[in-house]
């Protein structure tokens, strides 16, 4: 070979992964799957934020609230998903803050039930 023609190969492009999960969230059930999950872990999220701005460690926590360490830890993994209402008011109450639930119109919600 000359040289002359020394076109490398293209490698495929990679998928980031936000490419990838636009095109995922396209399919209905992957998103409501995605949604409840991501409501999930900003729970566990939350919860975690707020133990750690009262300067508690799980186990305080867990003292204060009548649990366990283990149970503190499973409720700010993300994977646990039978929170009461009742724990997360001890939770609130044990860190100092108000509990606050709140229900928010989604955006082009359809109503069950709702006569038009």
């Amino acid at each position: 070979m000359t040289g002359r023609n020394t076109q490398a190969t293209r490698t495929p492009r990679i998928r980031t992964f936000r490419e990838r999960l636009r095109e995922d969230l396209k399919d209905p059930k992957f998103r409501r799957y995605f949604e409840q999950e991501k409501r999930a872990l900003a729970l566990a999220m939350k919860m975690a934020e707020v133990r750690e701005k009262a300067a508690l460690t799980q186990k305080e926590l867990a003292r204060r609230v009548g649990s366990s360490q283990q149970t503190v830890s499973r409720l700010e993994s993300g994977e646990y998903e039978r929170y009461s209402l009742k724990t997360l008011q001890k939770i609130a109450d044990a860190t100092g803050h108000t509990l606050k639930i709140d229900f928010k119109p989604r955006k082009n919600a359809k109503v069950a039930g709702r006569q038009e």
